[in-house]
C-alpha cells in the first residue's frame, strides 16, 4: 500500500494485532498475505510505522516466515527485516538482539545456504553488516589439547593469581579535575 493506506493500519493497534497474528498462525495462503503486509509497512512506510510493527510483534512474526519455502516470500522478509535492523541501529534498538532471541539470525545463518543466489546475498549482507559477520570463536571457550587433554579456557588458579598480580602492580593513572 501507499504511505497513507499504512498509516492508517498502524494506527489501529486491533488491525495490527489481527495482522501479525494471522502472519505467525493463520493457514499458508493467509500468512503469505499478511508477511506481505507486515513487510509494506517495514519497507514501504516510515521509521516509525516500522517502529510500530515491531511494537506488535511484527519482528516475531516475520522471523517466523524465514522458514517457508516460499523464495519470494522469503525475499520480501529478508527486505522487511533489513529495513527494521536499519532503522534499529540508527536509533540504537536491539532488534539485533530480538531477532536472535525469535530464531531469525539461526535461520538467516541457514538460508546462506539456499540454492537462490538472491537469498544467499542478502543473507550475507545482513549478517556482515548487522551481526558483526562471521561468528568468532571465543577463546575461553573453546578446548585445547594438551599432553592428551582438553583444556578448557577457565584460567587455572595459579595465572590467574599472576595475572591479578601483574595487575595490581600497575600503577593507576592520575587524572586533574581542577579547572
Amino acid at each position: 500500500g501507499n504511505h497513507n493506506q499504512i498509516n492508517t493500519l498502524v494506527r489501529n493497534p486491533e488491525v495490527m494485532t489481527r495482522v501479525i497474528s494471522a502472519a505467525s498462525s493463520a493457514e499458508w495462503e493467509v500468512r503469505k498475505e499478511a508477511a506481505w503486509v507486515c513487510s509494506n509497512i517495514a519497507t514501504g512506510g516510515s521509521e516509525m510505522h516500522a517502529e510500530i510493527l515491531v511494537h506488535h510483534g511484527g519482528l516475531k512474526a516475520l522471523c517466523d516466515m524465514l522458514e517457508s519455502s516460499d523464495t519470494k516470500i522469503i525475499l520480501v522478509v529478508l527486505e522487511a527485516l533489513e529495513r527494521i535492523l536499519q532503522i534499529g541501529e540508527k536509533h540504537t534498538r536491539p532488534y539485533t538482539s530480538h531477532i536472535d532471541e525469535y530464531g531469525g539470525l539461526e535461520q538467516i545463518e541457514k538460508l546462506q545456504e539456499h540454492e537462490h543466489d538472491e537469498i544467499y546475498k542478502k543473507c550475507v549482507k545482513i549478517i556482515e553488516t548487522y551481526f558483526d559477520g562471521e561468528e568468532v570463536d571465543n577463546e575461553n571457550i573453546a578446548p585445547s589439547v594438551q599432553d592428551n587433554e582438553f583444556k578448557f579456557g577457565v584460567p587455572q588458579a595459579k595465572n590467574l593469581e599472576k595475572q591479578l598480580d601483574a595487575a595490581s602492580e600497575t600503577k593507576p593513572q592520575q587524572f586533574n579535575f581542577s579547572f
